[in-house]
């Protein structure tokens, strides 16, 4: 059973109304003022295992009506958010361990941040899902049965109803993340600017305090152009989308829509904000053009299992 509370399906339907009845009702036949009791206390009967019918009562439509305001539908609404925050701190933890590692080449570590980013990230924003809402408890596999023990067996309509529904709102929060962190590490950068030149408005450099042209350098050039993430980000929004667009097609036009984002602003940083990038090989352009190779067959795949349901 689907235990999820959506806004979506027959308890939706039933306890929106509930709620715009709840509190008093009036009364056709004694003219008077009446609580309206079926906001807390819903009852129905069920069968039981030896064939005898149970009453039971439960406020649903009240733990419905807290749901959806309190602090589950805040965390609910949030949770695509902190899945993408999480993969941006990942992110530059893996950067931080392949700078200590010393790799020889740049191109080597190029390649390592690259693989590491984005087999993390596909995982975080779709493997995840698939695997922690699998139901194969009632399979005679031993070991998996209790391994997987998820809501649902398959790709039916409450897994595209709550699944899908949270994979397109990551991917939805994953679309403007690029320009949100344009934005960010810019206001940093003028904050650093403010402080030396001690002005709300550090426009003259030479009112700098830097006492070495390295400090200076550091305040007042671009961010560093940074080629692997770049590249896992291309390689997570084509997996995930032909990974799920089988099911979901809004994917397809929320992946065109990241990619366009994320082109224009890497134009505008490349010609205004990032310093002169170091010489890189053909080898990283090589591996990402060869994974994506990977992308169509995933799309296959997934679209017969969906399919087939």
């Amino acid at each position: 059973m689907n235990n999820v509370i959506s806004r979506n399906g027959a308890l939706y339907c039933f306890c929106e109304e509930e709620i715009k009845l709840a509190g008093d009702s009036f009364d056709l036949i004694t003219g008077q003022e009446t609580p309206n009791t079926r906001f807390t206390e819903f009852s129905f009967e069920y069968t039981e295992e030896d064939g005898s019918i149970a009453p039971y009562s439960a406020p649903i439509c009240k733990v419905y009506y807290q749901y959806m305001t309190g602090f589950g539908y805040i965390l609910q609404y949030m949770f695509s958010y902190l899945i993408v925050i999480a993969s941006f701190a990942v992110r530059y933890l893996i950067i931080f361990l392949a700078e200590k590692i010393r790799f020889f080449s740049l191109t080597e570590e190029t390649k390592f941040v690259l693989t590491a980013v984005f087999w993390i990230t596909f995982l975080n924003y779709g493997i995840i899902y698939l695997v922690a809402s699998w139901d194969y408890r009632h399979a005679p596999t031993p070991g998996l049965n209790k391994l997987f023990s998820g809501l649902y067996p398959d790709f039916n309509a409450l897994w595209f109803n709550d699944i899908g529904v949270l994979i397109v709102a990551i991917m939805v929060s994953n679309l403007y993340w690029p320009q949100l962190e344009f934005f960010m590490f810019w206001g940093i950068r003028l904050l650093y600017r403010m402080y030396d030149q001690r002005s709300l408005f550090p426009t003259d450099e030479k009112k700098t305090h830097c006492k070495t042209a390295q400090a200076f350098e550091e305040i007042y050039s671009g961010p560093v152009f940074d080629l692997s993430y770049k590249y896992s980000y291309i390689l997570v929004v084509t997996y995930i989308t032909f990974l799920f667009g089988a099911g979901v097609p809004i994917l397809f036009p929320i992946a065109y829509v990241s990619l366009l984002g994320f082109y224009i602003v890497e134009r505008l940083m490349m010609a205004y904000s990032y310093r002169r990038p170091p010489m890189f090989g053909t080898e990283t352009n090589q591996q990402c053009l060869k994974a994506l190779l990977g992308a169509p067959v995933v799309y296959c795949c997934f679209a017969m299992w969906m399919y087939n349901n």
